[in-house]
């Protein structure tokens, strides 16, 4: 069965609210799938995580954006509230994208240490 959605471990806490917690989920390509719940038990939440309108709690939303095996991946703060062995591992992790799987990798960062530990080629934007 191909998969048009996947997740594994999808969460989103707001301050001490879980909104989705540890949600695995599987839609089969070509169906109609329904989420079904009271208001307030994570529907909206998990769709707008799917959008990438808000980003999940951790590092899954890099796991979930690998899934189809992309050729480019785009990332916006990857490291950004993580502890600093989560730092590391993402680092780790997003600089072998290129070698392992051929996969483009385009990151953002205000912090200029995080582009040079991370990035092969960089580009200053300031004022747009």
């Amino acid at each position: 069965m191909r998969l048009a959605v996947q997740t594994a471990q999808l969460s989103r806490h707001f301050a001490a609210l879980h909104a989705v917690d540890s949600l695995d989920l599987r839609v089969p390509e070509g169906s109609v799938f329904g989420s079904l719940g009271p208001n307030g038990a994570g529907k909206t939440t998990t769709i707008r995580m799917r959008l990438g309108l808000i980003r999940p709690s951790r590092r899954l939303a890099l796991a979930r954006a690998l899934i189809g095996q992309p050729r480019l991946v785009i990332l916006d703060e990857p490291t950004n509230g993580l502890d600093p062995a989560g730092i590391v591992q993402m680092r780790e992790l997003i600089r072998e994208l290129p070698q392992r799987f051929g996969t483009t990798v385009m990151l953002s960062s205000h912090l200029l240490s995080e582009i040079e530990q991370t990035a092969d080629h960089c580009a200053l934007i300031a004022h747009g």
